[in-house]
């Protein structure tokens, strides 16, 4: 059921809000022609702005967008004449279509001097209804149209925003990837084709050593290739998560356990500082591992030798002060991130590539971000003032035991 013609007077005009509906403009210096343009257009789907002052009218133009202009052309102010050329010499009113409503004969050269003033149509009085809605009809479906070739080309330019968007990520991806996988394939070549040349030559520590040179390459790339794949599954919304209820601080522990190698290549000392002896939490135990892990590594990379990292796991209330989460903090004692990257840190291929310690695509804290986005938490990063960096992260607790 079609809604029937609304008027405004003018305080509401001024704080009305715009609507969906066609606007439509009428001008009129007689109350009772309003009136009766208001009866005849009472079952179309539009909105009447009506008075009887022109020069009301061309402030309409400046506070709305109309379908259609209706204008008398004998007023006592204001001629419509005048008004029309007034309105088509603003930028707000000039795209406004204006029929002419008029009670003069339509010589030959009123019906020139309209048209020379910008108007696109005359309509004679006394009013014949269906005239006048079949006129209103066309300007309204015209507007229409306009309305959804503005949203289609805006849709378009936003697609392709995107696509360029795609296509300086795929060159990003490619770029990054490149570099990324020909330094250990470089190396790999460079070690099998020194051993196939000096197989006979070179004795058996040496040739061990290349294997293991070749090994720890090859990993590399295994771990490379197994990021991109996370990634990718993450971002696509594939990869599963196996949540169960577990104890945030046992999965830390059993992270710095696997990392002690590591730790006593630069003499580092893990502390962890929990406010609970249990925290438990719904949560995937090995995506978030995975998340810990990368945290701490990268802790270890950038602190000094003989370094302390500190990790703190504590319950924090949520967002509204009533649920409850679980937070995990890991502070190095390295140089800290660097202003230019602390926005976009978790963001793919964001290393810090003036620092020695980073190699990689830079894709970790960018999986890190997606797993923790899964767990329905956040993650963030910030400078400690005397040097260093916290790496932090929030899941929400389910179930607390």
């Amino acid at each position: 059921m079609k809604q029937s013609v609304e008027r405004y007077d003018d305080e509401e005009l001024l704080t009305i809000e715009r609507k969906s509906r066609p606007k439509i403009l009428v001008v009129d210096d007689i109350r009772a022609n309003l009136i009766a343009i208001e009866h005849v257009l009472s079952d179309l789907d539009v909105e009447l702005i009506t008075t009887t002052d022109p020069y009301e009218a061309l402030t309409y133009t400046f506070k709305y967008d109309f379908a259609l202009a209706l204008v008398d052309v004998q007023m006592p102010k204001l001629d419509g004449y005048q008004a029309a050329e007034m309105m088509k010499s603003s930028e707000h009113s000039r795209q406004i279509p204006i029929v002419f409503v008029t009670a003069n004969s339509l010589d030959e050269s009123n019906v020139i001097r309209g048209y020379d003033v910008g108007a696109v149509d005359y309509i004679t009085k006394p009013l014949n209804p269906f005239i006048l809605r079949s006129k209103v009809n066309v300007f309204i479906d015209l507007y229409n149209n306009k309305l959804a070739l503005a949203e289609l080309n805006s849709q378009l330019e936003t697609a392709r925003h995107t696509a360029e968007d795609a296509s300086k990520l795929k060159s990003t991806l490619l770029a990054s990837m490149s570099s990324a996988l020909k330094t250990p394939m470089h190396s790999i070549i460079g070690m099998t084709d020194m051993g196939i040349i000096n197989i006979d030559k070179w004795d058996k520590p040496r040739q061990v050593d290349n294997l293991r040179e070749i090994n720890s390459d090859s990993r590399s790339l295994l771990l490379l290739l197994n990021d991109i794949v996370d990634l990718s599954k993450l971002e696509a919304g594939l990869m599963a998560f196996d949540l169960s209820s577990n104890e945030m601080v046992s999965v830390v522990s059993d992270v710095v356990k696997s990392l002690k190698p590591l730790m006593h290549e630069k003499s580092i000392n893990i502390e962890i500082n929990s406010s609970h002896e249990n925290i438990a939490v719904d949560f995937d135990v090995a995506r978030i591992g995975q998340v810990v892990l990368n945290f701490l590594s990268n802790a270890i990379k950038q602190s000094s030798v003989n370094g302390q990292i500190q990790i703190s796991i504590s319950n924090c209330s949520g967002e509204d002060d009533v649920s409850k989460a679980v937070r995990v903090s890991i502070a190095d004692c390295g140089g800290g991130v660097p202003e230019l990257l602390m926005d976009s840190i978790f963001d793919k291929f964001k290393n810090d590539k003036s620092n020695d310690n980073e190699s990689g695509a830079g894709l970790g804290l960018a999986i890190c971000k997606e797993i923790i986005y899964r767990h329905n938490g956040k993650i963030w990063a910030e400078n400690i003032p005397d040097g260093g960096a916290v790496f932090s992260f929030e899941i929400p607790i389910k179930h607390v035991q």
